[in-house]
């Protein structure tokens, strides 16, 4: 029975205020967290929450730290990877310094002096130890050690190589020489003593008081290991670095990634509710069938009953921001679960400056819609039947000027005729910001679908799509997030399939499908499916997503013989040939009365 459409203006009134109008918020709903207290002012209620702000606050950063390293753990991965390997490969590259130390100990020679004297001159030769370390450096000091060990260098380059300290409090005197050799450093630091306390005598000789003596008490050894570089230390600085950097890039290409990646992000663009979520799933660009994308599909025909349960949208189109997102795909996957459920769908091209349903599903588009509107060919003797249930309109002669013939009276009345004709009518539309045709068409439809891809549209875009629906008066039903990337939880969403076996055969799920079908089929849903499981409604399997690899759909062959098969018995597999599945599907009207016939005859 046709059933009256509503209006452009009816649709607003009844999808509410425009896109970026303020909304009148609903109350907020009050938990048992919250207290409420009459106000003595107006005698108004208002809340105090009782939870802990602060531990509030901290589990959102925690939350957003978790999902920022969720989002962006390649690249952190990768910097601390690339940290860790340049804390391993410098000290390659840096030539090893060994470091040895000796020590020497000043005392006062002149044991027979009175105590008085004897301790004014230690507290004078205390205060001079600071002075006697500034004599390693000498080349007093120095020069008879190059001499000495015959080391071929000069006292400036020596003095950077030798060191000496004297803690505080005390009558030692630390040598530390380096070199690229562990013997050399040794042999440098005991020279330097010697010569060193050699000096502070001859200084201190002709001092009237208590005459100094410099005695080395600990000779330096040759270091078993090198002090420079340090390796472990090196490697540690390299892992943090690493790590840093990479946190760093992944918080600064977070808040300069504009894309769209969460439902919550697409409905604060879009102020519509998203419909399903299809996830990224690489078995569907051959002939493997996802169950996970199916129920994904399921989700969204179940979805559209549920936007306006008093008027459900009965002519929708498909549409997105800019190219590549995914609508083709979209629209021919939700007219397979619509028709899947018992209606008939007809699944139009409406996109006439790059048609994409017809080389999607394999079907031939010489004449199509195009052709209709300007008169050439009735509508009758361009439909063309793929699936049990869907019948596909193709695009046709490619038009001059597609936005004027998509807003003429023609289209109009094509869009009636197949309204009239069919339970639903899917438009597949052009994208919304380059071209206007896909408002124009928005306009038509009952609703529009958004189609958005995840992490690669712009939110921008998305908003703008959304604004010259609005301004079309053209009513978003909601959208679609596509390729989202599954993580375990998705997969474990979908990993849970009742199963039952009533027999020999192939295991079926509850829902009377064969199970393999799901793993191997890469075809959509069969109405003989249906029938062998002992029902012509929604029991039959989702349609095979095809999604954005453009999926070939099975051939004509290969619908005929599970049909033939579903009489018999349980239906073999989908076969393996590809150039099977990539057959046009196109069925005439004799197949169709075929259908009927072997329909009939089936208990």
């Amino acid at each position: 029975m046709p059933t009256t459409r509503l209006s452009s203006r009816a649709h607003r009134a009844r999808r509410g205020p425009p896109y970026g109008a303020k909304r009148t918020e609903s109350p907020a709903r009050r938990g048992p967290a919250e207290r409420h207290h009459p106000d003595a002012a107006g005698g108004r209620l208002y809340s105090q929450n009782l939870r802990n702000p602060t531990r509030t606050d901290t589990l959102v950063e925690i939350a957003r730290f978790v999902q920022l390293l969720r989002a962006r753990w390649l690249a952190v991965l990768a910097c601390v990877a690339l940290g860790t390997g340049a804390g391993l490969a410098l000290p390659l590259t840096m030539t090893p310094v060994y470091e040895a130390r000796a020590q020497t100990f000043i005392t006062l020679a002149d044991a027979s002096a009175p105590d008085a004297s004897l301790f004014a001159s230690s507290q004078f030769t205390m205060s001079r130890l600071k002075s006697y370390t500034m004599l390693v450096g000498s080349p007093g000091v120095l020069g008879p050690v190059i001499a000495d060990l015959g080391l071929g260098t000069d006292v400036a380059t020596l003095r950077d190589a030798v060191t000496a300290s004297n803690p505080s409090g005390s009558f030692i005197i630390s040598v530390t020489a380096q070199s690229g050799d562990p013997a050399t450093s040794a042999a440098i630091a005991n020279a330097v003593s010697e010569r060193l306390g050699t000096a502070i005598e001859d200084l201190e000789a002709s001092s009237a008081g208590a005459q100094v003596s410099a005695q080395v008490v600990r000779e330096a050894e040759p270091p078993a290991s090198p002090t420079s570089p340090r390796r472990k230390l090196a490697l540690a600085l390299g892992l943090l670095a690493g790590l840093a950097v990479g946190l760093g890039l992944a918080a600064a290409r977070q808040q300069l990634d504009r894309s769209v990646r969460t439902a919550e992000h697409l409905k604060q663009v879009t102020g519509a509710g998203v419909l399903t979520e299809v996830p990224l799933d690489p078995s569907i660009a051959g002939v493997t069938r996802s169950l996970s994308v199916t129920e994904s599909f399921r989700t969204l025909r179940a979805s559209l009953r549920f936007v306006d349960v008093d008027h459900p949208p009965r002519v929708i189109a498909v549409s997105s921001a800019v190219v590549a997102e995914g609508k083709t795909s979209t629209a021919v996957n939700l007219a397979a679960s619509l028709a899947a459920s018992g209606s008939t769908v007809c699944l139009v091209d409406a996109d006439l400056r790059r048609p994409g349903v017809s080389q999607h599903i394999g079907i031939l588009d010489s004449v199509g819609l195009s052709d209709t509107l300007i008169g050439e060919y009735p509508l009758d003797d361009v439909l063309v039947d793929w699936e049990d249930g869907v019948t596909v309109l193709p695009a046709g002669t490619l038009p001059p000027d597609p936005a004027a013939l998509l807003g003429s009276q023609a289209m109009t009345a094509t869009v009636a005729a197949l309204h009239e004709r069919f339970d639903f009518v899917i438009l597949d539309t052009p994208p919304l910001t380059p071209v206007v045709d896909g408002a124009v068409l928005g306009a038509l439809a009952d609703g529009t679908i958004l189609v958005v891809r995840h992490g690669s549209t712009d939110a921008a875009a998305v908003a703008r799509a959304a604004e010259t629906l609005d301004d079309a008066g053209a009513r978003l039903l909601g959208t679609v997030l596509n390729r989202v990337p599954r993580t375990r939880r998705r997969r474990a969403e979908y990993s849970y399939v009742p199963r039952t076996r009533t027999g020999p055969g192939p295991a079926r799920h509850a829902d009377g499908a064969r199970a393999d079908d799901d793993a191997a089929d890469g075809a959509a849903p069969r109405a003989t499916d249906q029938a062998a499981a002992g029902s012509t409604s929604d029991v039959a399997d989702s349609p095979a997503p095809t999604d954005v690899s453009d999926q070939p759909a099975p051939t004509d062959a290969d619908d005929r013989r599970a049909r033939t098969d579903a009489a018999d018995g349980p239906a073999p597999d989908a076969p393996d040939d590809p150039e099977q599945e990539q057959a046009p599907r196109a069925a005439t009207t004799t197949d169709r009365t075929a259908r009927a016939a072997a329909g009939a005859a089936r208990p």
